[in-house]
C-alpha cells in the first residue's frame, strides 16, 4: 500500500474513534400496531367499509452512552445487600411527613368516626410558596 493511502486510512479510524466517543452508540427501534375500522353510511359496491392495518416504526438514538462504564465485573446477589433496596431514613421521615396531610384528608373525608376532624384537616399542602397563593 501507499504512504498516503495508510495515513488516509489511519485518520479515518482517528474521526471514527472521536465520533465514538462523542455520540451516543445505541439507539432503539420502537413500533406499534394501528388497526383502523371505517363503517360507511350508504354501502354499495363501489363504497365498503374498509379495514386498516398499519404499523409505525421510529429508530431513536439513545442520549447517553454507557460505553465509558466499565464492564470487568459483574455484580452477584452475593454483593447486594438488603439496604441497596431500602430507603434511607431521613427518606422515609419526609415521606411519613407528606402522608400525615393525606391520610387525615382521607380519613376525615370517608370514615364517619372521624368526620368530627374535618375542620382541623390540611387540604392544602404547605410549601414554599403558600403565602403567594
Amino acid at each position: 500500500m501507499e504512504e498516503s493511502t495508510i495515513h488516509a486510512i489511519e485518520s479515518c479510524e482517528i474521526d471514527t474513534k472521536k465520533i465514538e466517543e462523542t455520540m451516543p452508540t445505541g439507539y432503539q427501534i420502537i413500533g406499534d400496531n394501528l388497526d383502523l375500522h371505517i363503517n360507511v353510511k350508504h354501502m354499495s359496491n363501489d363504497n365498503k367499509n374498509k379495514s386498516l392495518h398499519l404499523f409505525n416504526m421510529i429508530a431513536i438514538t439513545d442520549d447517553v452512552s454507557g460505553s465509558h462504564l466499565p464492564d470487568h465485573r459483574p455484580t452477584t446477589l452475593e454483593d447486594v445487600t438488603e439496604a441497596d433496596f431500602l430507603p434511607l431514613a431521613d427518606y422515609v421521615a419526609q415521606l411519613k411527613k407528606y402522608f400525615i396531610h393525606l391520610l387525615s384528608r382521607v380519613m376525615a373525608s370517608l370514615l364517619k368516626e372521624f368526620k368530627k376532624f374535618k375542620p382541623g384537616a390540611v387540604w392544602h399542602i404547605p410549601h414554599e410558596y403558600s403565602d403567594i397563593m
